[in-house]
């Protein structure tokens, strides 16, 4: 189903005919959105219907804060936590 969904956008994007930067900003940023769709279809392509383990570095936590990172996996008693660490060193 979302794979139809994606062709329509797909050939609505191809229909449209940029005139002005603001509209071919737009299009790219909807461009970027369609990369993570097919990304994620894969994914779960392979791992539900291929029954793939998919590896811990192709794994996407957010897509709108790309950098994010799995920190702690939240076993029993410890929350589960998503973000990106840092060291702050003061001298």
């Amino acid at each position: 189903m979302v794979q139809s969904f994606l062709d329509k956008v797909k050939e609505s994007i191809a229909a449209i005919q940029p005139s002005d930067i603001v509209l071919q900003l737009k299009i790219q940023e909807i461009e970027k959105y369609i990369a993570h769709t097919e990304r994620q279809i894969d994914q779960i392509r392979r791992r539900a219907v291929e029954g793939e383990t998919i590896p811990h570095h192709e794994k996407v936590f957010s897509i709108f804060e790309e950098y994010t990172e799995w920190i702690v996996k939240g076993k029993a008693g410890v929350s589960q936590e998503l973000g990106l660490k840092v060291c702050i060193v003061k001298d």
